[in-house]
């Protein structure tokens, strides 16, 4: 039978992973070496994510003075490299999914050089992609396609399918490696712009972005070569919920599930870009102000997809009716609060929600069989409310 629903929220509880008692213990010789063979995956997604998130900052850095720097060139950046995301995952779910696992791997290295090669070919000066008779929207994302849209992409492409790749070999769950990604980017987002940006040249960015690169494409080529990318991601990893048959293949999630799946990613992303232009616009005109509600967006993620993190979640949830309360009455009366008050309820309240929602995201994860099909999910969910709060909301209301 299906695990039974959660009350309220109607996300799903598995009876297995990370959450779950385990069946017996790990010696400790096993659980050293089990830690070994997940170094790899760990040590590649984390440096995947960093650079990746590095990136988006960089671009955006490289494109606002060529194009004025209005706030509308950095969400135009902010919509597309959620885009390239989206269009990564999607790609590691086909290439985990339809592909066998020799080809699979050869592809991946395939797009990896020419990643690498596009990285190389990227003109030194930016200016050089302004095209005046080009709508501006357009013209910043073609710009972007040409500097960063191929290492962004196959970045992008890096958690989900190594993730899936490392839970076909039987070892743990690996949703942890998602909260490690995560984490890699919290790190990239407080490192860059206090660390590296004020310190390093935009030119000399751009060349440690580029041996980055290289050593990451390496060490994609290095997991591919050791065979650790072998198995068929929705064959045979889990068999189906009534079944003791590993080769039988996984029933696919319901499409009311993923629709759930849907609207759940879409929530938190969708407080990010609101959350964040109140504050802009309406609050305070503060240098770096975006990056509290962005390193909160990330911190859920580490919060939820852990299992230490998710044991907070019982009181996280009761916590949600006040913080929404919150969070909307500043909305509504901004100037009856004092500033930091406000900073302080407007932070606290949406890490409370979004760390609600995820943790009920990652309570409802399916089995391993369907980890790239729910980072698809997860990831259009974001990509659709950025683009209603960035660029729809503005315009219908």
């Amino acid at each position: 039978m299906d695990p039974p629903s959660l009350p309220r929220v109607g996300f799903r509880v598995p009876r297995e992973g990370p959450l779950a008692m385990p069946a017996r213990t790990a010696t400790p010789s096993a659980a050293i070496g089990g830690h070994v063979r997940a170094a790899p995956f760990a040590v590649t997604v984390g440096m995947s994510a960093f650079l990746l998130f590095s990136l988006e900052l960089l671009g955006g850095r490289l494109v606002l003075p060529v194009f004025g720097g209005s706030p509308g060139v950095w969400t135009t950046a902010l919509c597309f490299f959620t885009t390239i995301v989206f269009l990564g995952y999607l790609y590691a779910h086909v290439l985990a999914t339809r592909l066998r696992p020799g080809r699979a791997g050869a592809f991946h290295v395939a797009v990896g050089l020419a990643a690498l090669a596009l990285t190389v070919a990227a003109p030194a000066d930016v200016s050089t992609l302004r095209n005046p008779a080009m709508p501006e929207a357009l013209n910043v994302i073609v710009a972007l396609a040409v500097i960063a849209g191929g290492p962004a992409f196959l970045l992008a492409t890096t958690t989900p399918l190594l993730s899936s790749w490392f839970a076909g070999r039987g070892g743990r769950e690996p949703w942890w490696l998602y909260a490690t990604s995560n984490g890699a980017s919290f790190v990239a987002l407080l490192a860059y712009p206090f660390l590296i940006e004020p310190a390093v040249p935009l030119s000399m960015q751009r060349w440690l972005f580029a041996g980055g690169f290289v050593v990451l494409t390496t060490a994609l080529g290095a997991i591919v070569l050791s065979g650790r990318g072998s198995v068929r991601a929705e064959a045979t990893v889990h068999p189906p919920e009534h079944s003791s048959d590993a080769t039988v293949p996984a029933a696919a999630p319901a499409i009311r599930r993923q629709a759930l799946w849907l609207l759940a990613a879409a929530a938190p992303a969708g407080l990010l870009s609101a959350t964040t232009n109140f504050l802009q616009t309406d609050l305070v005109s503060a240098p770096f102000i975006w990056i509290g509600p962005l390193a909160i967006y990330l911190a859920s993620f580490v919060v939820a997809f852990s299992a230490r993190g998710r044991a907070t979640l019982p009181i996280v949830d009761r916590l949600v009716p006040a913080a929404a309360t919150l969070l909307w009455l500043s909305f509504i009366q901004p100037a009856g609060w004092p500033i930091l008050p406000l900073l302080v309820v407007e932070l606290g309240a949406f890490f409370v929600l979004a760390v609600s929602i995820h943790g009920h995201l990652a309570l409802d994860r399916p089995r391993e069989a369907h980890l790239t099909r729910f980072y698809v999910v997860l990831s259009a969910g974001g990509l659709v409310a950025t683009t209603f709060v960035a660029l729809i909301a503005p315009l219908v209301f």
